[in-house]
């Protein structure tokens, strides 16, 4: 806290640069002869040498610039040979951990220079990754992924191949399934590795690719793993480690798995789209071009294998459709707007279910197109279109929010409430509840002006006549008003 305490309050204070600069010269000496010797000894209780890394990490992140080469270099030295001891490993990858944080957004003459011990800090840390301790396995992650990220990039690169190529044999025994947080983590570390080093790229299509295709149909892949394995794919196409058409195949053909479920298709439905998304717009219209084929006036098919290419086609089209504008492509918006309305009329709810995914998608990226087809087409159909119709548009609702937060889905409102408040009075249950997930959705992200509409809308139909708790099906009234009552509590 000393060494931040002082920065801080010498970037508000009145005094002159030399004044400061002397100041903390003599603060950081200071320090340093208090923790130098501290951190060198061994025979010391555990607890003050872990204070003592601590301390080192403060001062090396506030304070290094007024400390003299010899004195970095010493305390550099120390932090490797602490990370090599095993009482204080765990301890010291935090604090390499925080010195390399220190330096993120800093202009080139604040970071402090690692590169006498950079190479060697990996090294040990990549080889912590074969131990057992899983604790020792999270934190050398979490600090690979934050050296390489801030100070990857300051490695020559006919060094930091041949590292971060053994880096990646590492990491590619920790993407399994039965650990999806480790994963995650060595996926981010992967990914960093490949930013600051593309030649590494070769490596990673034949340690890490495999593992990745292995998890992309697993039906536990979920959450930060999944956001991380996605990650991965973007940049393993974008630093052109694997030919585009060459992992698109990989992935396709994990469709012909016996073992895929609904949840792992799904999943593979956003790898592809998300590599399509980053490759070139050629690439991406080939994928499109493709997508439509499968689609385009075919039958529901009998063959299970069918079924699972149709619809990883209609998946793939929605999450594409979320990240790029197919409206771009001409004609593209059109037929899979009439695509994914047919599909509504499918006899298996998987594709129907599919359908509606999409539409909802497909939406966020061009809802001039398919935004105002969704509400049109809600009065207009049967319940059961409703309320596939209702699916794709909490889909819509909730991935506009994850791609621009509250404020994405305002103008949309005076578009979507008028349809909602008409089909809070449905009927049919399931119909009302998906009005009710939609008006929560919209609630959350919009509290301001949703919580006086549904105020407003609670009050208007308030007016319910129930003798014994119970309205008369006979009082068409009260049998309204009970049931948008029932929709905006719900929601």
């Amino acid at each position: 806290a000393v060494p931040r305490f002082f920065v801080i309050g010498y970037k508000e204070g009145e005094e002159s640069p030399d004044q400061k600069k002397q100041e903390m010269d003599s603060v950081a000496k200071q320090l340093y002869d208090s923790i130098e010797p501290l951190l060198a000894a061994h025979d010391v209780d555990q607890e003050i040498k872990e204070c003592a890394l601590s301390a080192t990490a403060s001062l090396l992140s506030f304070l290094h610039a007024n400390l003299t080469p010899e004195q970095k270099s010493k305390l550099l030295s120390l932090l490797l040979e602490r990370l090599t001891n095993e009482t204080t490993r765990i301890a010291a990858i935090k604090t390499l951990s925080t010195i390399a944080a220190a330096s993120s957004g800093s202009d080139a003459a604040e970071k402090i220079d690692l590169s006498n011990v950079l190479g060697e800090m990996i090294e040990s840390m990549a080889g912590f990754l074969k131990l057992q301790s899983r604790s020792l396995k999270q934190s050398s992650l979490e600090a690979l992924d934050i050296v390489i990220t801030n100070h990857g990039s300051s490695i020559p690169p006919e060094i930091s191949q041949e590292l971060f190529s053994k880096l990646s044999v590492e990491l590619s025994n920790l993407v399994v399934d039965s650990d999806l947080h480790i994963s995650h983590l060595s996926l981010r570390a992967s990914i960093s590795a490949l930013k600051v080093c593309p030649g590494c790229g070769p490596s990673v299509k034949d340690y890490i690719l495999p593992k990745v295709l292995d998890l992309s149909s697993s039906p536990l892949l979920q959450d930060l793993a999944l956001d991380s394995l996605l990650a991965h794919l973007e940049q393993v196409v974008l630093s052109n480690a694997v030919d585009f058409s060459v992992l698109l195949g990989m992935l396709r053909g994990r469709l012909n798995q016996e073992s895929l479920n609904k949840n792992a298709i799904y999943n593979l439905a956003q790898c592809i789209a998300i590599i399509s998304a980053s490759t070139t717009p050629e690439n991406r219209q080939g994928v499109v071009a493709e997508t439509l084929a499968t689609l385009e006036g075919s039958p529901t098919p009998e063959d299970p294998a069918e079924i699972k290419k149709v619809q990883l086609a209609l998946l793939v089209s929605g999450d594409l459709g979320r990240r790029v504008d197919l409206g771009t492509i001409p004609g593209v918006t059109e037929k899979l707007n009439t695509i994914y309305m047919g599909y509504f009329a499918s006899p298996l709810e998987d594709l129907k279910n599919a359908a509606a995914y999409a539409l909802g998608r497909a939406a966020v990226g061009s809802q001039s197109v398919f935004l105002p087809a969704i509400v049109d087409a809600l009065e207009n159909n049967t319940e059961k279109k409703q309320y596939l119709l209702l699916s794709a548009l909490r889909g819509f609702i909730q991935c506009s929010y994850q791609q621009s937060g509250g404020e994405g889905i305002a103008a949309s409102l005076p578009v979507i409430m008028p349809h909602l408040e008409t089909h809070s009075s449905d009927a049919e249950e399931g119909v009302r509840t998906m009005v009710a997930d939609c008006m929560g959705s919209l609630t959350c992200m919009q509290p301001a002006v949703m919580l006086p509409k549904l105020s407003k809308l609670a009050e208007d139909h308030s007016a319910i006549v129930a003798e014994g708790g119970v309205v008369d099906p006979e009082d068409a009234i009260s049998k309204k008003n009970a049931l948008v009552s029932w929709t905006v509590a719900t929601s």
